[in-house]
């Protein structure tokens, strides 16, 4: 029977450029893949355009996922202002104004967590990407040129200055006021 060990991505991510380990049999747990160094350089620059591109992505879909909330929010009170002097009352009107509430009230909840998933994913991708940047050793001194290949006051930063992106959080407060607004038209119209 084999013996099988859960390898960390970060843990091999770490180890994959370090001069200490050897691909030998008894390092095959430490490091399963025999890779060349060029083999170890070309997988850490996939994983660094990798994550680059999916912050880039996610960012995008920010957008969209605001877009469509909006658009959704300007068609939902609309539709409720033009037909709000045609409705006539009945006894299945609080049904209605449930119903419209549900129908307006699901799609926005689903949509404005998917917002604030994005920010806790694109932290993740940041992560790694310094992870990346440490084991080129982008940061210190003489390692690719007369200085470092990055100034040393950038170390850290983009975890940090992706946690204080606000985006995600004046997309939900303008979604809330939205639909806030939306769901007083159709219980004060309808």
């Amino acid at each position: 029977m084999k013996r099988q060990t859960k390898i960390d991505s970060v843990d091999l991510l770490a180890n994959l450029l370090d001069e200490k380990v050897k691909n030998t049999e008894e390092n095959t747990t430490n490091l399963p893949l025999g890779l060349s160094s060029s083999d170890k350089v070309a997988f850490l620059l996939y994983t660094l355009n990798y994550h680059a591109q999916q912050i880039q992505l996610r960012d995008d879909k920010e957008t969209k996922i605001f877009d469509w909330c909006t658009n959704l929010l300007l068609l939902s009170f609309a539709a409720i202002v033009a037909i709000s002097g045609q409705i006539t009352p009945t006894r299945f009107t609080i049904y209605i104004k449930v119903i419209t509430t549900i129908l307006i009230l699901a799609p926005i909840s689903v949509f404005a967590f998917e917002l604030l998933n994005y920010k806790s994913l694109i932290r993740r991708n940041t992560q790694m990407i310094e992870k990346v940047e440490d084991i080129f050793r982008v940061y210190e001194n003489d390692q690719y040129t007369n200085g470092s290949l990055y100034p040393r006051h950038w170390q850290g930063k983009l975890t940090r200055a992706i946690l204080r992106r606000k985006a995600p959080i004046y997309y939900s407060i303008i979604l809330i006021i939205m639909t806030i607004c939306v769901l007083l038209a159709v219980w004060l119209l309808l």
